[in-house]
């Protein structure tokens, strides 16, 4: 073996919101990620990172230190399948999901990240050297700061349209279905009828009966999907209520395996895929589920960090948007990297630098970090933790 993995560090970070906002059920002021960092024995390099949830931040960085390093560290770095497969052994006893799937898709990133800086071509390009150089964007928000005030909500919609966007994503399920309906019916109303309108019910119904008033009156407002009406894992669900509306179903991002979109393939659950990378294991698996819906007609555009998507959305010919966040007051990864990518009328230029295009700037990592750095080295016979980032 020609190169090997001689050095890993992952460190959880808990970066607040500057204020903090109300999704469905749920109030986030902070956000967990886990970052990882990897050297080899031919001096590359490369990054990885994952979004943890609201907490959580801390475990993921024990799943890394318990199984990542050991079955990681002196393996070969370009065959990130292989590693994959060991991990997945691994774990086949305490689960492959969750945090565990965190800590996995976020060193499998590193790999990739390293495999195409080593190559000295962009990540996109490294996938499929046939990438496109731009891709189509959708802005995010829509979530809640307190009190539904539609004059908030017109201005929201108003900066994304002076953006330039085309396609426009609101959080909807946001207490009675009469208030939820007529926000929605607001929001199309300042958008108007050429903009492309996704509502995201953020896992709000468990039961088919519960969801299907709210989606079948969101059909007024001609929604080009409605995303996560149910609870993750819930395909039968989906299946059922897919069947007895025409509204366009979407979901993925808290799915974490390739089997997972075969098995809502299969049942023809939804008409579109949002597989996290830095959840569903890792740019590895996400190509796995980028295959399974290009064979099944299914739309593609994962939900999440836009900084790593643009490559992969620019690589798969499956996957149409990337969900892009205006600011930072909803995803603030951009406070650890050092070239955030910028969409600019309503697109995003792949970036051109080698692997995903941006480094950690480590004073951040420092100041957010929840511990000091999980690492460990090939060539002691110890594994070190807690050492010094």
């Amino acid at each position: 073996m020609s190169v090997m993995i001689t050095r890993l560090s992952a460190v959880a970070v808990r970066v607040p919101l500057a204020t903090p906002v109300l999704a469905p059920q749920l109030k986030i002021s902070f956000r967990d990620y886990l970052l990882v960092m990897l050297e080899c024995s031919d001096n590359s390099r490369g990054i990885g990172f994952s979004y943890i949830g609201t907490g959580g931040g801390k475990s993921t960085a024990a799943v890394f230190d318990e199984f990542v390093l050991q079955n990681v560290l002196g393996a070969d770095p370009t065959n990130p399948e292989a590693i994959s497969k060991k991990l997945k052994f691994a774990t086949r006893i305490q689960g492959r999901g969750g945090i565990v799937a965190n800590a996995f898709s976020a060193l499998d990133i590193a790999l990739w990240d390293r495999n195409s800086r080593a190559a000295g071509l962009p990540l996109a390009q490294m996938i499929n050297p046939d990438a496109k150089k731009v891709v189509p964007a959708y802005a995010s928000g829509g979530y809640l700061n307190g009190e539904y005030r539609p004059a908030e909500l017109e201005r929201e919609i108003k900066s994304a349209l002076d953006a330039g966007f085309a396609s426009i994503k609101l959080k909807c399920a946001f207490g009675s279905q009469q208030d939820d309906i007529a926000r929605v019916k607001t929001a199309r109303r300042f958008m108007g009828d050429k903009t492309n309108l996704m509502l995201d019910a953020y896992n709000r119904w468990t039961q088919v009966e519960d969801a299907l008033p709210s989606v079948i009156a969101y059909q007024d407002v001609h929604p080009y999907w409605v995303e996560d009406p149910f609870e993750p894992d819930m395909i039968e669900e989906l299946s059922g209520l897919n069947r007895q509306v025409g509204a366009v179903l979407a979901t993925g991002e808290f799915y974490f395996s390739p089997a997972a979109f075969q098995a809502m393939a299969s049942q023809k659950a939804v008409g579109v895929f949002q597989a996290e990378a830095p959840r569903c294991g890792g740019i590895t698996d996400w190509l796995k589920i980028a295959d399974i819906a290009q064979a099944n007609g299914i739309e593609f555009s994962p939900c999440w960090f836009h900084d790593l998507h643009v490559h992969l959305v620019a690589a798969s010919p499956a996957a149409k948007f990337v969900e892009y966040f205006p600011t930072r007051d909803i995803l603030n990864f951009a406070e650890l990297i050092d070239r955030p990518v910028i969409a600019r009328d309503g697109e995003i230029a792949v970036p051109q630098e080698p692997g995903v295009g941006f480094d950690f700037i480590m004073d951040a990592v420092e100041k957010y970090a929840l511990a000091t750095a999980i690492t460990g080295t090939f060539d002691t016979p110890t594994l070190v933790q807690a050492a010094a980032i």
